[in-house]
């Protein structure tokens, strides 16, 4: 049997309680005699499974079972009703607000102590699946990101080069160089060598696996997206539109490297479109609006849209309409999965006049 889980029951009848916490006494085991105080020891404690009784004063079970899946922190925690009803409407009615079983009163030993170890496996293997799922979609955008940064670094690479052998022949043909001369060359060298180290931070803070949240300037969160993803767009002959207020900067706190990834993920998602459909003076569009407590980033390109029957699809798990050498379907899945659980917005796509549209929306904190 599966040990050191933790199990939260909810029940307001306290024979019930006793009765249970006896029989789950494998389990460390959490009680709570109202819908208010199962809410707080929830999100408190976030137990493995809960046990909820249906028929309860003020709150009832399917109340509760509403408030915990609208509660980010509680949401993916299976819920086991507990009920003396057995009729159809009853039984639907809680799978459909979200719970994974029932078991009925009066309890039987065998059957619940069955019923909570399936639904706990069942939690545990979902819980390593979408692990490996993250872990999957993290190395391949890793791998779209290496290939931006090695795009990124050529230039400046390339221009080092120049300006140093440039610098070097000047000194062995000429006797007299001025010093202002010299300075500025080796000005532009220093440049070119911070554009390649910011690379490098950007790339650092993403692969990072402990998350740090700081207070930073959006703006500068896009910036640093734009500068990797704009000489992959140079160099297919794509406009990059950047429409970024940078001078009054929107302070907010999240996790650095984040949101740049998704940016990178959509521009790179309409650069291969654009390309694919040769779209005559290709470019991609980016903006950032401020609405009260909350920011919203639109990307846009003139690729001509997305099929209407593919639009509600594209941030599905491993799904793409790349050939399979050129994608693995991870890039938008991942972003919605940034977007929505670490930066707590909102991801979605619509089709424009002469092609797509993305949104980003961010609360302010």
């Amino acid at each position: 049997m599966m040990t050191n889980k933790t199990i939260l029951i909810v029940d307001d009848t306290i024979i019930n309680l006793d009765i249970l916490v006896v029989l789950l006494k494998e389990y460390d085991v959490l009680v709570a005699v109202n819908g208010l105080e199962a809410l707080t020891i929830a999100s408190e404690n976030k137990p493995d499974l809960i046990l909820l009784d249906i028929m309860m004063p003020d709150m009832d079970g399917y109340e509760v079972c509403t408030k915990l899946k609208e509660n980010q922190n509680t949401k993916d925690i299976p819920i086991i009703f507990i009920t003396v009803k057995t009729d159809e409407d009853s039984i639907e009615k809680a799978f459909d607000i979200g719970g994974v079983d029932y078991v009925t009163k009066p309890f039987r030993s065998k059957e619940l102590l069955a019923r909570v170890t399936t639904q706990l496996k069942i939690a545990e293997q979902s819980y390593f699946k979408d692990k490996l799922i993250q872990e999957q979609a993290k190395m391949a955008s890793m791998g779209e990101m290496i290939g931006n940064i090695a795009h990124q670094w050529r230039q400046p690479l390339n221009a080092i080069s120049l300006t140093a052998s440039a610098l070097q022949l000047k000194l062995k043909i000429e006797e007299d160089i001025s010093k202002e001369y010299f300075d500025k060359e080796l000005g532009l060298i220093d440049e070119y060598t911070q554009h390649l180290s910011n690379t490098i931070n950007t790339f650092r803070d993403f692969i990072k696996a402990k998350k740090v949240y700081k207070e930073l300037i959006l703006q500068d969160e896009i910036s640093q997206a734009l500068n990797i993803s704009v000489i992959t767009l140079k160099n297919k002959f794509i406009k990059l539109k950047d429409n970024i207020d940078y001078e009054n900067g929107i302070k907010t706190i999240m996790t650095t490297g984040e949101l740049g990834q998704v940016i990178i993920n959509i521009i790179n998602n309409a650069k291969d479109i654009l390309i694919e459909k040769n779209i005559e003076n290709p470019f991609v569009k980016i903006e950032l609006k401020k609405l009260r407590d909350k920011v919203i980033i639109t990307i846009e390109d003139n690729g001509g849209g997305i099929p209407a029957d593919i639009l509600p699809k594209i941030f599905e798990l491993y799904f793409t309409t790349k050939h399979q050498s050129h994608g693995t379907g991870l890039g938008l899945h991942m972003s919605y999965a940034i977007i929505t659980n670490s930066l707590k917005g909102k991801l979605w796509a619509e089709n424009i006049e002469n092609g797509a549209k993305f949104f980003i929306e961010l609360p302010l904190n």
